[in-house]
This record gives C-alpha cells, structure tokens and sequence, in this order.
C-alpha cells in the first residue's frame, strides 16, 4: 500500500468512495509502525472533509483519523457520535470499534463496552451476522474481564441486559421519551429505540407499562 500513501497528497479520489478508507490507513500505517505515512492519510482525510464543508461522513472519518493518529479517545468519541448522522451503517460501526479499541487501551472497560455494544447493535441492524458475531465475542470477553467471570452474560432477563440497555430502561420508566433520553446521554434516538427494543426482547415484554 506504500504507493497508495504517496499519492494521498495530490490524488484523494480513494477517500471518496468509502468513508472508512481514509481512518483504515491510518490505522494500517500505525500498525506498520510507519508514523509518517499515518500522517499524510489524516492529513489527507481532513484535507478532502475541508474541501467539502457540510458532508457529515466526510468530517467524522476526519475527526476519526485525527482520534487515531494521536491516540485521542475524546476524538473518537466525537467521531463517533458524527457518524450519527451519516448515512453509512458501515462507517459508523467502525467508528465505535475505533472508540472501543482506545477506551480498552486507556483502561476504560465502561467506554470500550459501551461503544462494542453499539457497534454490534449497528451490525445486527444491517445483517452483518458475522461481524456482529466478532464484535459480541470481544464484548463477552471484556464483561468477563472486568467483572472475573467464567461465564458468559445470561440470554435473558434483567441480569442479560448490558449496562448501556439498563441505563435506558431505568430513564424510560421513569416517563422519558427516546428523544430526551438521547440528548441526555449524547447518543441518536435510533440508538437509543434499538437498546430498548433489546431490552424488550430480553425481558419478554412489548410495553413501556410492562418495563415500568
């Protein structure tokens, strides 16, 4: 791929067709331990969202690449929540990787299982079973991690539901809508109507009344 990052500079046209293209090589470069070739990628990917002021996708992958080339959790939570009103499923999953990845570097379990749920959600949404799948592995192993368990987290009821699920189930009983309970915890009412749609399912119930 070293030629591909020499002509970032004066040829982006690579970045344009998927927005993950432009945060995945600056990850690639720093995986490679090539610091400086992970600097042109964002420096390119924040080139391109400056050249097109307005487009969401294009600025959260600029804030992505940003996040990883300096390591900045706050970055990548940012980036993160960007993609929220980016059109791609795709992109915004690999966001919460992104976030979940550096909160498990900087020893914060609740951020990085926060994030991998919402990443499985998005995948889940969109029938990306096998990624959905990796990402839930990753979590189990990160629950197990915090909380020195053997087992995996049960299927069903109250002692199923992720700490994400059980923060909104607690805020919806008490009478909050999607739309408040999202800008309360800096998340999209979709994320916030998918949580709950779990929780239903784990709790086997069909009801705001019947989670109250």
């Amino acid at each position: 791929l070293a030629p591909l990052y020499d002509h970032l500079v004066n040829h982006m046209v690579p970045l344009v067709f998927d927005t993950v293209i432009g945060p995945q090589l600056v990850a690639i470069a720093l995986n490679a331990g090539d610091q400086e070739r992970a600097q042109v990628a964002a420096r390119a990917t924040d080139a391109l969202a400056t050249a097109n002021p307005g487009v969401p996708s294009l600025a959260a992958a600029a804030a992505q690449a940003r996040g990883l080339l300096e390591y900045d959790v706050r970055q990548l939570v940012a980036a993160a929540r960007a993609f929220q009103a980016s059109p791609r499923p795709l992109a915004r999953a690999s966001a919460y990787e992104d976030v979940a990845r550096a909160g498990i570097l900087a020893n914060r379990q609740g951020v990085a299982e926060f994030y991998l749920q919402q990443a499985m959600d998005e995948y889940e949404r969109i029938g990306a079973t096998e990624l959905a799948q990796r990402i839930q592995t990753q979590l189990i192993t990160s629950q197990n991690a915090g909380k020195g368990l053997s087992k995996t987290r049960a299927a069903f009821g109250w002692e199923s539901l992720t700490h994400a699920e059980l923060r909104i189930a607690q805020l919806a009983a008490r009478g909050l809508t999607n739309r408040t309970i999202a800008d309360r915890l800096s998340l999209s009412p979709h994320t916030v109507d998918s949580h709950l749609r779990h929780t239903f399912t784990k709790l086997d119930i069909r009801s705001r009344v019947e989670l109250t």
